[in-house]
């Protein structure tokens, strides 16, 4: 009988230091998700936007809708716009219509403006050019320039007729301001104002102005309507206005408060 080798001792285990168990840190929780989740519509609009602004449309058309949904006019307003562009939500101009319409009540003049375009155009709606006209007054009163320019379209072009006196007034001291802030087309209605007493005393040099201003923008209409007008002017006359139509300079915009 042979005698058993002896073994080899056991291999040793290098010995590893593991660091201390650290703290699990809890969850960062978004306050701002916690209020609009637990109902807070000027956090749900807030979301909204931010959401819109990393382009994830479906989650933003939500918050917009859960806000609107609460009577929030900026929420309408912008899901009105989702909407109608079928941008998160299914197209539906005609919902949007509606939205925009409660947005307008509630006061927000850009949706004013929107829903006196929409019902001139019969955009959404069926074509009612003097009920757009009653939303686009109330977008000019709080100050809104695009809402003033088109609501002197309407009536220029006689769509809208149930004007009273003091109402054709004020709308020419909007156009007015306008046309001084450099809006051509204000310029070029300006002229047609003058031209007809429209609000105004009818002064065809000053119709000859605002024409020549606007057809300096390239609006071709003011320079046809410029030609006429010259007609009933003498050629000094329009040499002078010219000469004034070369300094004119707009004055600056106010810039509005965030909203």
């Amino acid at each position: 009988m042979s005698a058993c080798s002896p073994g080899k001792p056991p291999a040793q285990r290098p010995h590893v230091e593991f660091p201390p168990p650290q703290p699990v840190s809890p969850p960062v929780v978004d306050p701002l998700w916690v209020k609009a989740d637990g109902g807070d519509s000027v956090a749900q609009y807030n979301l909204a936007l931010r959401l819109e602004g990393e382009k994830r449309m479906m989650e933003a058309a939500r918050y917009y809708r859960m806000a609107a949904l609460q009577g929030l006019p900026e929420a309408q307003f912008n899901f009105a716009l989702m909407q109608a562009d079928g941008q998160g939500v299914p197209r539906n101009e005609e919902a949007a219509f509606v939205m925009l319409k409660n947005a307008a009540t509630g006061g927000l003049a850009e949706a004013q403006f929107n829903a006196g375009v929409w019902l001139s155009e019969g955009r959404g709606t069926r074509r009612v050019p003097a009920e757009g006209a009653k939303w686009l007054r109330q977008a000019s009163v709080q100050g809104h320039s695009e809402a003033r320019v088109y609501y002197a379209g309407l009536v220029l072009r006689g769509e809208v007729l149930a004007l009273t006196g003091p109402q054709v007034t004020e709308l020419a001291r909007w156009v007015n301001d306008e046309a001084l802030k450099g809006d051509k087309g204000a310029q070029f209605y300006m002229g047609l104002m003058s031209a007809r007493g429209l609000g105004v005393q009818p002064n065809q040099a000053e119709a000859y102005f605002w024409m020549e201003v606007a057809a300096r923008q390239g609006v071709a209409a003011a320079a046809r309507g410029r030609d006429l007008v010259a007609e009933k002017l003498t050629v000094e006359q329009v040499r002078q206005i010219r000469a004034r139509a070369e300094q004119f300079h707009p004055l600056a915009r106010p810039v509005a408060p965030p909203r």
